[in-house]
């Protein structure tokens, strides 16, 4: 399935708060959480006629699971990918993901069809500049989205906040760029009442490549951490958060492997720590993506 949107389930079905889901990356939208290896995949030109994902899953008392599924992919006229579906091995439907998109290539709809999961349905609109303006997701669908994130810009295009709206919180999110342009500070306002509950400060490699992520909290205590790695051919090779929350330390991760520019493996999964016993609750994905035979 799109990468974007496996995550997007994922993580959501792991009980992450949406602190994970927007600040993964600088910039970044709800459901739109990794770098990695499927990130924009027809763009580069890299298009996979197909994958497969391997499930695995250890539950907090030590219980084990795993699904192997086999996808195809659909490409329009302009290279874009417009619809991915997965069957199991025995061949029964797995889910279907459906995307939409304009005449610029900007991704505009896409549909989420899991059989594990509640459909969902993201739209997402764009100003005459081509930045995205508002991004929603409804569940169901129903017809009432669950989520709104909307954007604002300054004169030269920059994000300059964003404000966001989900079923048990609202939030802004405040950019802060240094001189150079870089963003090195985003800061989340709940409510918004005014005051800044947590910070995510970036840090920078030689190259100009987010390399670190902390994130404190009103206290100016670190609450998260994360860290990204890459080639040297600049492709994103690992991709790691943490954050206590409670009794519970959440670990998300992603590690991507390459042939030249195609991605070939793409690991994804999470991990609960409970701070009283120890006790541990994970997940992992397996993304393996096939090339042969593709047009």
């Amino acid at each position: 399935m799109k990468r974007a949107i496996a995550t997007f389930l994922f993580i959501a079905a792991s009980g992450c708060t949406s602190e994970a889901i927007d600040t993964r990356i600088p910039g970044a939208d709800p459901g739109a959480v990794s770098s990695g290896a499927a990130f924009d995949l027809a763009r580069h030109g890299l298009r996979p006629c197909g994958y497969t994902l391997a499930y695995d899953t250890v539950d907090l008392g030590g219980g084990t699971g795993h699904q192997d599924l086999i996808a195809t992919v659909t490409y329009d006229a302009a290279g874009n990918d417009v619809l991915e579906e997965a069957v199991d091995l025995a061949g029964a439907y797995q889910y279907r993901d459906a995307s939409d998109y304009d005449a610029a290539g900007h991704l505009v709809h896409a549909l989420a069809e899991h059989v594990d999961y509640p459909t969902q349905e993201f739209t997402l609109v764009y100003d005459a500049g081509g930045h995205l303006v508002r991004y929603a997701g409804d569940e169901g669908p129903d017809g009432v989205e669950d989520w709104v994130a909307t954007y604002t810009y300054d004169a030269d295009g920059v994000r300059t906040g964003a404000h966001l709206v989900f079923a048990s919180t609202t939030y802004d999110r405040i950019y802060r760029y240094g001189d150079d342009g870089r963003l090195i500070e985003l800061a989340k306002d709940v409510g918004p009442d005014g005051v800044i509950d947590t910070r995510t400060a970036y840090a920078y490699d030689d190259d100009a490549r987010i390399e670190s992520r902390t994130l404190t909290d009103a206290n100016g205590a670190v609450i998260g951490t994360g860290s990204t790695t890459y080639d040297d051919r600049n492709h994103v090779l690992a991709v790691t958060d943490s954050q206590t929350q409670g009794d519970f330390t959440k670990t998300i991760w992603e590690t991507t492997a390459y042939d030249g520019d195609r991605p070939t493996t793409d690991d994804f999964g999470s991990k609960d720590v409970r701070t009283s016993d120890q006790a541990i609750q994970s997940a992992t994905n397996r993304m393996t993506w096939v090339y042969s035979g593709c047009p």
